[in-house]
């Protein structure tokens, strides 16, 4: 079988003809879970990929994880599989915090910040939206996100999809009574919120603004306050 050190862009090219059989794309899974393990060891691809490092992470997104999110109703034992490989993706997302890489980041925000992709309804019994939301709870992501946040990165972009994971992620293994229409309760000694750890002073509102303003990202600045625009209106204003 082809390795990526063989000729990388055959290798991708055959991988993404891959993603609509779980079984033919499962070879492949020890490969990407190697380069992975590699990027996130020594912060490179190994030699002589080490100048595709951004592609095959911006790969992992567009040609892999989009794919699998439009896949009808699987075997259970090809479930099994895919859930497995996206805990890799989960758990390499976790590097996008000490990497400050928003695409690293996004490999989980994507999976958590929607229900409806047709893989989740179509596998509906396999609750795979729940599960992965628990399992990067489980894994850290969730932990490690709060505390990238309570760094305040100095990128619009990190806070916004940093953010956006960890609001999906609580608002999904949070128990119903304890949200207040469909927003936590950041008055009941919630401190676990991205948004308390972020927003926990009132000179964080601030500069928060002021970073929006300067980078005159104001799309990114009204998708944050919408999450929680009572919040915002009241402290930001």
């Amino acid at each position: 079988m082809l390795k990526p050190e063989d000729d990388f862009a055959t290798w991708l090219m055959i991988l993404q003809t891959t993603t609509d059989s779980i079984p033919d794309f499962s070879q492949f899974i020890p490969d990407i879970e190697r380069l992975i393990n590699s990027i996130t060891e020594t912060d490179e691809l190994p030699d002589p990929l080490k100048e595709y490092k951004q592609e095959f992470i911006n790969r992992l997104s567009s040609d892999v994880i989009r794919k699998f999110l439009n896949l009808n109703s699987l075997p259970i034992q090809q479930l099994d599989i895919l859930f497995d490989f996206l805990k890799i993706l989960i758990n390499f997302a976790r590097y996008g915090f000490k990497s400050n890489n928003i695409h690293v980041i996004y490999l989980c925000q994507v999976l958590v910040s929607n229900t409806e992709y047709i893989l989740y309804k179509s596998n509906h019994g396999f609750n795979f939206h729940n599960k992965i939301c628990n399992f990067a709870k489980e894994c850290g992501f969730y932990d490690e996100g709060n505390e990238f946040l309570s760094t305040f990165p100095s990128s619009v972009d990190l806070i916004y999809w940093t953010f956006s994971a960890l609001h999906f992620i609580l608002k999904t293994i949070k128990e119903p009574e304890e949200e207040d229409n469909n927003h936590p309760n950041i008055n009941n000694n919630n401190n676990t919120h991205p948004l308390v750890l972020i927003l926990n002073h009132p000179k964080k509102v601030v500069k928060i603004w002021d970073l929006f303003k300067i980078q005159s990202n104001y799309l990114i600045f009204t998708s944050f306050v919408r999450f929680h625009s009572n919040f915002c209106e009241k402290n930001v204003y």
